[in-house]
Formats: structure tokens, sequence, C-alpha cells
């Protein structure tokens, strides 16, 4: 006799051997105890969790000599042949391949006559969304108002394309996809009939790699069993399904975490030698992001992420490293990687690159801490005491820099020294633009856009040259500055600058020079005892020295 295939086999007999589907057995098996048969059902739901099967387990017990609490003996005649598929009373159609009006009308004139053996003729429509307009409008009267011994059981994955008017004369129900937990039970209850040795680990791939539906991991099964010669591995499954294991996502994800970039490029390098499939990778690195956000978001995650308690404490820990912004960042990276790799000729690349770009979101400051930053700062500056109110003893002086209140996100000290007047050269800004104005423009953006008043802030203004607005960063803030140069950033920089000052200027960036400003500072340290005394009492170093204009 030729190989019968698993999904074959180990088809469900009866209510009791279906599997996810819980909600359907008890209402049909109510309904079949109390005698409450309806003339239509519909059942919906993705591939392979049980639509077929349980229509076929509906015939027997409308049909079986023998039921039991409405389950099907299994056991006479009637439930032998509604098995073997060659019951008279029993039809079965594919709807893609019958698809019209000439086929319904024949339907209709064969329902009318009674049932050759059993008490019902049933129907079994499947793929009934695929039946043309013209179809289903012949099919309306007959499934509104059938013979009393008549059932129709109508099958589909896509209800939505189903006329309303055949919705409404049907028994709904919707069919689940299987949890992995589900799949995995049942996984395991078939390999221990088939003298199969395998590893839990390589189950649990067959289901997720299953989407939910039980056939298709049955003939994953059937595959792997054909390869493992009694004995099966993860990484027997793993080059079935072209697939890698969890612990490459875990990999992956803690490169991006320890800032070591060559190792996850390697790491991608290694799938593309083995010939993974790099569009199901990056999905599997996604449902990984997922499960991480999903951790880190809930206190309890079981139920919501698919795994054991291991799997569920792994993922909090590499969580702990990562906020939930950077977390929410990576997903729509990865999205519109995702999107890019349908049409792409080079995945390889592709996945480089956003791996790549995962790794630079680490580098961002984040913007919790970016916020506390500027809370700091503005309390800082709020509380600070004008060096107009200074005395001109260096005693006074002394006791007034002691006042002033240090920021704790703050490492190093800033003061802003008085200066003379520049006669030569391009007009200074400051003595364009006061520092208390320039504190307004920099709330005007920060009520505008948070995100450019962060980038904003670790700048400075240097010069006004015509209409053009010079603002200097120093070189660790590249990435401000680059973020300032964007059409958008400028245009809210040039508008605040408008409302303050009613002056329309261009906004330019530049990174700072760094032999030139430290020459300056040095000469600036060597000439004013204010600074060397500030650095005398609070130690550290000077990172930026603004000047203001003397009055009178």
């Amino acid at each position: 006799m030729a190989y019968l295939a698993l999904y074959r086999q180990w088809r469900p007999q009866c209510f009791s051997d279906v599997v996810g589907q819980g909600h359907v057995v008890k209402t049909l098996k109510n309904e079949l105890e109390q005698g409450r048969i309806a003339h239509a059902y519909l059942f919906y739901g993705p591939r392979g969790t049980g639509k077929t099967s349980m229509a076929k387990i509906l015939a027997k017990s409308l049909n079986c000599i023998h039921p039991l609490a409405g389950e099907p003996c299994n056991e006479c005649e009637l439930c032998e042949r509604i098995t073997k598929g060659y019951a008279p009373d029993v039809m079965e159609i594919d709807a893609a391949s019958n698809r019209g009006i000439d086929e319904i009308r024949e339907l209709r004139e064969k329902i009318k006559f009674a049932p050759a053996e059993g008490k019902y003729k049933v129907y079994i429509i499947d793929e009934v969304h695929m039946m043309t307009t013209e179809a289903f409008n012949a099919l309306l009267k007959t499934l509104e108002e059938p013979p009393a011994h008549v059932v129709f059981i109508l099958a589909t994955t896509e209800p939505h394309k189903l006329p309303a008017t055949i919705l409404s004369r049907c028994q709904r129900f919707d069919f689940h996809r299987l949890s992995i937990c589900e799949m995995t039970e049942r996984l395991k209850e078939i390999v221990s009939h088939q003298n199969v040795v395998i590893d839990p680990a390589a189950l649990s791939m067959i289901a997720r790699a299953a989407e939910g539906g039980m056939r298709d991991a049955l003939s994953l099964l059937d595959q792997c069993i054909a390869i493992g010669e009694g004995e099966i591995s993860l990484l027997d499954v793993e080059a079935i399904l072209g697939r890698v294991s969890e612990t490459v996502f875990f990999d992956l994800l803690q490169a991006i975490i320890n800032d070591t970039p060559r190792v996850g490029l390697e790491r991608i390098q290694q799938l593309y030698d083995e010939g993974k499939d790099l569009a199901y990778f990056l999905q599997g690195l996604t449902m990984h992001i997922r499960n991480l956000l999903i951790t880190k978001t809930c206190q309890d995650a079981n139920g919501l992420v698919e795994g054991d308690l291991d799997y569920l404490e792994h993922l909090k820990n590499q969580g702990d490293a990562l906020s939930q912004e950077q977390l929410l960042q990576m997903l729509t990276i990865l999205g519109q990687a995702r999107s890019e790799m349908k049409w792409t000729m080079q995945a390889r690349i592709l996945l480089e690159t956003t791996f790549i770009k995962l790794s630079q979101i680490l580098q961002m400051i984040d913007s919790k801490v970016l916020l506390e930053r500027i809370e700091g700062l503005e309390k800082a500056i709020k509380n600070r005491p004008s060096i107009k109110e200074e005395s001109n003893n260096e005693s006074d002086k002394r006791s007034v820099l002691k006042g002033k209140t240090m920021s704790s996100e703050v490492d190093h000290v800033n003061l802003i020294a008085q200066n003379t007047k520049h006669t030569n050269g391009p007009e200074v800004l400051s003595e364009f633009i006061k520092p208390e104005q320039w504190e307004e423009v920099l709330r005007v953006i920060k009520q505008e856009h948070i995100l450019t008043h962060a980038w904003l802030v670790e700048g400075k203004p240097e010069k006004l040259e015509g209409d053009k607005l010079t603002i200097v960063f120093d070189k660790k803030y590249t990435f401000h500055k680059e973020n300032i140069e964007k059409p958008e950033s400028c245009a809210i920089i040039e508008k605040a600058v408008e409302k303050v000052l009613h002056k329309k200027i261009k906004v330019h960036s530049m990174l700072e020079k760094e032999e030139n400003t430290q020459i300056k500072k040095m000469d600036v340290i060597k000439k004013d005892p204010l600074v060397k005394e500030a650095l005398e009492l609070f130690g550290g170093e000077i990172i930026d020295i603004r000047h203001e204009q003397e009055e009178g």
C-alpha cells in the first residue's frame, strides 16, 4: 500500500481529536445532542486549522447509526464510508474548480432527492469564496430554504469575499490559529507513535514555522522524519526549513547592545554563506524585537509571548539594556526593510545596512534622558545669579561662584565671562543678541519641536554675516549638526529667531575647529583670574565660554 502522509493519517475522526477549536466543538456537540441542527454552516479561518475535517466529523455525526453524546462511533458502515470518502449522501465540492452557475443548477436538481442511506444529505463546499456572483445568486434561494434532509457546510479562508446574503443564512464558526503549545503537544503525541526521537527545540521550531496551521506542521514533520533516519535534531530542522534558531536573534541583538558590529555582520555573512532565507530571518528578527518590547512593557508577558519560562527570562534580561523607544525605532526600521526585501536583488546588503541602522539607534541619546538633561540645564540657568549682580572685589566673586547651582547632568563647569566689544571682522552674535534672547529662542523652539530643541541646545551661536547665522557644534555632536541641517529643522529655527528678534535669517551650521578654540580658551584662562579660581573650586575642564556685552 502506498505511503499515507501524516496529515492524512492523523486527520481528526471525532470531535475529541480536534485540537485548538474547543469553542466550535462544544457548540456543534450541543446542537447534535439537543437536535437543533441548522440547515447551513459556515466554517472560516486560516488554512490547516481543521475546517474540512470538522465538516466531515459533523457529517458522520449527523448520519451515524450509533452516535454517543454527539460523537460519531467511527465503527458503523456509514461512518467508515464517510471517512474513506465514498458515501453517496456526503458530497465534497471544490468551489475553486466548480464555481459556475451550471454546477449550482445541477446541485439544486440533486438535493430534491432523499438520502440514499443516512438521515441527511450533506454538501461540503470548500473554498466557497471562489464561486462567481451568478453562482451565489443561484444558490441563494436553495440555501435559505433547503429540504429538511439537506445540510450545507461551507468552508473558506476569506469570508469577506462572500455576499452578505449568503453570510446571513449560515451559522458562522471562526476557526482560530493553533498556538505553538497546542501544536507542540500534538506533534509530541504523533512522534511517539512514529518510533522517532526528536529534539524538543526542533518540535518548537516546526510549530513556529507552521504559523498556526496543524496541517502545515504535520507536512513539515513528515519531511523531517524522512531526512532524520529515526533521530531528528534542531540542525536537521534548520537545514530543511532554511531557518535559524532563536539563539541567532539573541546574538545579533547582543552585538548591537555591546557595540560590536563586526560580530553581527559576521553572523549575517554566515547566514548568507549557509543559504538561509534572509527574508524569513528578517521576519524572525522583527518578531524577536516585538517579544522584547512586550516583555519590557508587561510585567507578566506569559501568553502574549509564546515560549517557555527560560525563553521569557532570557528576553527580559536582554530587554533591560534597551528602552521602549529604542525598540519601537528598531521595529520601524525593520518594517521598512521587510517592505524593501520583496523587491531587492541584494538581500544581503539590505540586511547588513539594516543591522547598521539598528546599531546607530543605541548611539543616539534617549529622549527621556535628553528631556531630563534639558530640565536640569534650565533649572541651573534659572538659579544661577547674573554676572551683573557680582561684586567688583574678588571675595564677592568667589561667593557668587560658590552659590551657583550646577546641574547633576553636566560634568564640566560652564562659565560666562565678560569681554570687551569687538570692533573688527564679522559681527559677533553676542553683540546682536543677548544670552537671554537666545534662551528665549530655544524656549520657542522647544514648544514647537522638542527634538529640534534637543539638537540645537548642544550648539552655540558663533557669528552673523548679513542674514547668515552660523551655529557651531563640538566634533562629538556631529549627529546633532546633521539633524539641524535638515530643511524642516532650519525652518523651525529661522521662524523662532524671527519671532523673538523680528529679523529674518538663514541657518548655517559647522563643526568647531578644535585647535583654534583651544588657543582661545587657553588665552582666556591665562588672562582671567576668575576662571582660574573657578577651576580651583570645582575642578574639571572648561567646555564653553560665552561673551556678554558690558553695560555702560
